[in-house]
């Protein structure tokens, strides 16, 4: 059965995230987090070119393991002029990685590149590959409502991957996620753990990040309060809003991966406990302590 869960394999592909202690998987343990996934349900998973060798474990994966899946990757930062041999380079290097032909969509990573693309040879591009089959939707990743502002302006998307988490409500609290929803837009959150920070305390949280102490305090009252770990009402928050159709979650071991999927079932329980406390008090809405641009 599919459920609302989408694979973000930036880890299958190098280090990421500011509280992973265990390092890429090799390449047997991160084809196994790929059959877990699919097995339970997971019929998304996110990916990008930058993101090491993440396509390369889907592409070997999918040739072994023929299934129905829906990809997305990301084009990278495009140094220099914009031209189109770069835009095509990247897009076929990366459906060889994948091993496909077409995928789900193809997204921009950076919206600065957008910026410098006075031309519109980006946008004309992407059309065309949605226009002859090669992604079903234009898709963008963006980290704030100034991103967002610009691009609705300036380019057209039908799916857009959103920082968000029990700390970083911004784009809940100003309207955004419901006016993106208004033009049927189709939304993916990441970051739902802060690339980790929620399980950080004491000494493992960095000075710069200090700031967030008092929200970390008041997540553990409320996760004894209602009887859920932090964990949980960091993950089923957001797999309980209703503006989001995919929750981008990335592990390093099975057994992560096992461990939301678990949690996830327990969204009906925590919607009823969730009326006992007030959620958007753990909001920081700090982009100093929120973004990791600026970490």
């Amino acid at each position: 059965m599919e459920n609302k869960l989408a694979l973000g394999t930036a880890q299958l592909g190098l280090k990421y995230g500011i509280a992973n202690r265990e390092g890429r998987p090799e390449r047997g343990k991160a084809i196994e987090i790929l059959k877990t996934a699919v097995d339970a349900g997971i019929r998304v998973f996110d990916t990008a070119y930058m993101y090491g060798e993440s396509e390369e474990v889907i592409g070997e994966f999918l040739k072994s393991n023929p299934c129905d899946i829906s990809l997305i990757s990301k084009m990278p930062h495009l140094s220099g002029e914009i031209s189109e041999k770069a835009i095509r380079g990247y897009f076929d290097e990366s459906l060889k990685r994948l091993a496909q032909k077409r995928i789900y969509s193809y997204m921009i990573h950076f919206t600065k590149d957008l910026v410098a693309d006075r031309k519109g040879i980006i946008a004309g591009i992407m059309k065309e590959w949605k226009k002859e089959g090669l992604i079903q939707k234009i898709g963008v990743s963006v980290y704030d409502r100034e991103e967002i502002d610009f691009l609705r302006t300036h380019f057209g998307f039908d799916l857009i991957q959103i920082p968000l988490n029990i700390f970083d409500q911004r784009l809940i609290k100003d309207g955004t996620l419901t006016e993106l929803k208004k033009r049927n837009c189709e939304i993916h959150a990441r970051s739902i753990f802060l690339q980790g920070v929620v399980f950080l305390r004491g000494d493992d949280l960095p000075p710069h990040l200090k700031g967030l102490l008092p929200c970390l305090e008041k997540l553990d009252f409320f996760a004894r309060k209602i009887g859920f770990s932090s964990e949980e009402i960091a993950l089923l928050y957001v797999y309980s809003l209703p503006w989001i159709d995919k929750v981008v979650i990335g592990v390093e071991k099975k057994s992560q991966l096992l461990n939301n999927l678990a949690i996830i079932n327990k969204s009906i329980s925590f919607r009823d406990a969730l009326k006992s406390i007030d959620i958007s008090l753990l909001g920081a809405n700090e982009p100093s302590l929120v973004d990791p641009r600026k970490w």
